[in-house]
């Protein structure tokens, strides 16, 4: 913010007509200068309180938000559609228990099966995450479709893990 210029009153009682005209004269061009620097800085303010509404607007609002459809919720999923006919699914799985027993190099594999939800037509992909309690295990999806999501299972040692799943699916709905 710009400085205000000093506004100095002058000393009646000591100075001369004209030292009182000149500092009249240079106390009304400096109020002039303050006046006109605090018409600049209201009108600097309002901008920027303007920019300011208009961001404000544009998250409230946003220009291309596609818009949600519809929220589902069931035991399992819980299923988010768009208006754009885009659909993302959420699950975390119940406790699964899986013999892990195959070789696979120097790990040990095994496989299972999870459905996804009736909405799809098409699935564009799939992420998978696995939470064991005490075990240290790796989740990756082998293949999917609308019909299964076959996740792969790898641990360390061959044996009989509990774990659980935490999916997340998107794609699209027919319209």
């Amino acid at each position: 913010m710009r400085a205000l210029s000093n506004i100095s009153l002058p000393r009646i009682a000591q100075g001369t007509e004209y030292n009182k005209l000149q500092a009249e004269r240079s106390n009304e061009t400096r109020l002039n200068q303050n006046f006109r620097i605090i018409q600049g800085s209201i009108a600097e303010m309002e901008i920027i309180e303007n920019s300011m509404d208009k961001r404000i607007e544009s998250l409230e609002n946003p220009a291309f938000s596609p818009g949600i459809s519809s929220v589902s919720d069931s035991t399992d999923w819980r299923v988010v559609t768009l208006n754009t006919n885009d659909v993302f699914a959420a699950e975390r799985s119940n406790a699964i228990t899986l013999a892990v027993t195959t070789a696979a190099g120097s790990l040990y594999k095994g496989e299972t099966t999870v459905t996804p939800p009736s909405v799809f037509s098409e699935i564009t992909s799939v992420q998978v995450t696995i939470e064991s309690a005490s075990d240290c295990l790796f989740a990756l999806v082998k293949d999917f479709s609308t019909s299964g999501i076959n996740v792969r299972v790898l641990a360390t040692a061959s044996g009989s893990y509990s774990f659980r799943l935490h999916i997340f699916i998107t794609g699209k709905v027919t319209a």
